[in-house]
């Protein structure tokens, strides 16, 4: 090898291995800025927050103006333990708007999050008539794991691809919403302007492929990287079909 040719890939070495820097967002035309996270007793914590914290990193870092509202029926703080059991464990939440405070208004929403939850069914009366109404003004809307069934029973779903955790899936399929195509294997599923993630991890998953969709696969790369996840960027990635034998 020559000596000169070895100079320049010694010179190259620093630049390949130097660590990432913050890549500006590649999309700046009609970005979303209102943002809500639906809520109701019994909520799995991390199908809400593998979602939300990193939206409240990508705000953070790239100062976006935008809102956030944890949105639940009542104004009563919502806690992760389900209204019938009697554990004393769990965390809750400030609720910052009700359903009717949205549903009796013009108030903006961009991108509504709906999480799974213990007790999802006792939370569709209530929270999948309010998804419907508020659904027309909407951009996104993005699901983990069971928040898809609440989803379903909305309507905003017939007709289209969604997916659920995998954990007994023959279970969940018969007694799932008939009008929605759902489908495994599937990390997370697309289609229009609804994402819907598996279990509650792969909202993370999901909400980086979102990011890419939205404001740029460098931004996606660079928060996944930031969190020290190693992303499944295959939306058909999911050995959890097999082990739950789905």
């Amino acid at each position: 090898m020559r000596a000169s040719t070895l100079t320049t890939l010694l010179c190259s070495l620093p630049s390949a291995f130097s660590a990432p820097s913050q890549p500006p967002l590649t999309n700046t035309s009609a970005l979303p800025l209102h943002f809500g996270l639906l809520l109701y007793p019994g909520f799995v914590a991390l199908d809400a927050y593998s979602v939300v914290d990193i939206l409240n990193t990508l705000s953070l870092e790239y100062s976006l103006a935008a809102t956030f509202d944890v949105i639940a029926e009542t104004e009563t703080p919502v806690s992760t333990i389900p209204r019938a059991s009697n554990s004393t464990f769990g965390q809750a939440v400030v609720v910052t708007a009700t359903y009717e405070e949205y549903s009796a208004s013009e108030k903006p929403l961009d991108v509504l999050v709906v999480p799974g939850g213990y007790d999802s069914r006792s939370a569709i009366p209530a929270a999948a008539p309010f998804i419907k109404v508020v659904y027309p003004r909407l951009q996104y809307v993005l699901t983990v794991c069971m928040g898809s069934f609440i989803t379903a029973e909305s309507g905003i779903l017939d007709g289209r691809n969604a997916t659920v955790s995998k954990v007994n899936w023959k279970n969940k399929m018969a007694r799932a919403r008939k009008e929605v195509h759902w489908q495994t294997p599937a990390r997370w599923v697309t289609h229009g302007n609804i994402w819907t993630a598996s279990g509650s991890a792969s909202g993370i998953d999901m909400v980086l492929a979102w990011i890419g969709h939205v404001y740029g696969k460098p931004v996606a790369d660079y928060l996944g990287y930031e969190y020290e996840f190693n992303r499944a960027k295959n939306a058909t990635d999911d050995p959890f079909a097999e082990i739950w034998q789905s």
